[in-house]
């Protein structure tokens, strides 16, 4: 990886609230996207990288409708059901707001022109927290 830094920070909206993503500007990039979760003060870091785990996932028949089973069973769940190893991409999960900023600093190029840390502010969670009562 060169020496540049290989993300853009770009203005979006995560779950109906103004937000920021980071998206990569090389091919090299490590992570494939970065995103800001304002309900939960969180940073997403998705990884290029894969793993491979066992999840159950539903089966399904010959025209890809679930099979049903005779009886519900223990989790409640209606059909049949299969472990399989999946390929999946590593997600790390920031939660700590200095971790976020360094993380921020050491790979978006443009983070000294975007004002990523307006939705960092104490006064804007306090904010979104408030309950908003309509009076007639």
């Amino acid at each position: 990886m060169n020496n540049e830094k290989p993300m853009l920070l770009i203005t979006t909206i995560e779950d109906g609230e103004p937000s920021f993503h980071m998206i990569p500007t090389t091919l090299d990039c490590a992570f494939s996207v970065v995103r800001y979760v304002p309900k939960l003060n969180l940073l997403v870091v998705e990884s290029k990288t894969k793993i491979t785990k066992l999840e159950q996932i539903p089966k399904i028949d010959s025209i890809g409708n679930l099979k049903k089973t005779a009886k519900h069973k223990e989790n409640g769940r209606p059909f049949e059901e299969e472990r399989r190893n999946m390929d999946q991409f590593i997600k790390h999960m920031l939660l700590n707001k200095e971790e976020q900023i360094s993380f921020i600093k050491q790979f978006a190029s443009n983070e000294k022109e975007f004002d990523y840390l307006n939705f960092f502010s104490e006064e804007v969670q306090k904010e979104k927290s408030k309950s908003k009562i309509i009076m007639p």
